[in-house]
């Protein structure tokens, strides 16, 4: 066969393959992914739905299934334990959850967070005029049990307040319903949650956020199994490219993100769903930073009130809990 008539058989070939549309090299399967949720489906979960909705899970070769958190037939889902017994597992939980299981031999490790600020804030009704920590003093806040007293704790001693000189009661009623009838000055919730709930009522309220006190931590931090970062640590990243794309679409447009959760949990209240989202979206990036970025200081903060608390008996090395590399920074 002279080369002519080698090429013209060549083209033929290629043309005849482009109008099959078989592709010239076969498509690798698509990595699979157990995404364990550490809450129901909401607002909170949308650049998980965000991601897959807007085919980010797709575009990185990913199949990626989301399992519900939350109580499943009665029973809390532990995030991390449920990670820990599925194969190729990736999980949502926050930081404290994550130290503790470091510290009892749990190889998990953090690899990105949704939020970059915590969402804990002292509410109260504006007539109260609590504008600073300081007129805290002589009030009663209403506090839930365990990682929120210890936070408020710590945000008045670094207030340079006597713990004394504020009464905190327990929170038996997760609603706001005690601060509307008034039978507590203040309590202490979520922006999120709480803070909407308030101004759902109308009523005119003041906040103050941990986070612009110097106390923060993450409340919704991605992690994964050391099993999954020596096996497959390239899906991790394909994963964590495409989540944080998501977290950019939600951004971008919270009504999309929210019509994506009501797919997953159609009985949710959209415009309810909104403004809650609407309030994460602040907390989700902080200036100067890229999305999904975590910060040491924080990381070694949060150990040191899980010390200064009793939650923990000794100090780990805090560096084995968390990894930066998986997210590119502002500076990259």
């Amino acid at each position: 066969m002279t080369s002519a008539k080698y090429w013209i058989w060549f083209i033929l070939i290629i043309a005849l393959v482009n109008c099959t549309g078989q592709p010239a090299t076969p498509t690798l399967p698509a990595d699979a992914i157990n995404l364990q949720m550490s809450w129901i489906h909401e607002y909170s979960a949308s650049p998980l739905y965000s991601a897959e909705k807007n085919g980010h899970f797709a575009t990185q070769n990913l199949s990626v299934n989301l399992i519900e958190g939350g109580f499943q037939d009665g029973n809390f889902v532990d995030p991390i334990q449920s990670a820990l017994d599925t194969v190729n597992s990736i999980g949502m939980s926050d930081a404290a959850t994550l130290i503790l299981a470091r510290a009892a031999g749990q190889p998990v490790v953090a690899i990105a967070t949704i939020t970059q600020r915590s969402p804990s804030v002292v509410i109260s009704l504006a007539e109260d005029n609590i504008q600073t920590p300081q007129d805290l003093i002589g009030k009663q806040v209403a506090v839930a049990e365990g990682g929120a007293t210890h936070l408020i704790t710590t945000m008045l001693t670094m207030q340079n307040i006597n713990r004394d000189d504020v009464t905190i009661v327990p929170r038996t009623d997760f609603g706001i319903a005690p601060l509307l009838d008034g039978s507590v000055d203040a309590l202490l919730g979520w922006i999120t949650n709480e803070n909407v709930m308030l101004e759902e009522t109308e009523r005119e309220g003041n906040i103050l956020l941990l986070s612009d006190y110097g106390v923060d931590t993450y409340n919704f931090v991605v992690f994964t199994t050391e099993e999954m970062l020596q096996n497959k640590p390239d899906a991790v990243k394909r994963f964590i490219t495409a989540l944080m794309a998501g977290v950019a679409d939600v951004i971008a447009n919270p009504e999309q993100a929210i019509d994506y959760t009501l797919s997953y949990a159609p009985s949710l209240d959209k415009a309810a769903q909104l403004r809650r989202l609407e309030a994460f979206i602040p907390l989700m990036q902080t200036p100067g930073t890229a999305i999904g970025q975590m910060s040491p200081d924080i990381w070694a903060f949060t150990q040191q009130i899980m010390l200064d608390n009793g939650l923990l008996d000794t100090a780990i090395t805090i560096e084995d809990v968390y990894r930066l590399d998986f997210i590119t920074t502002s500076d990259e």
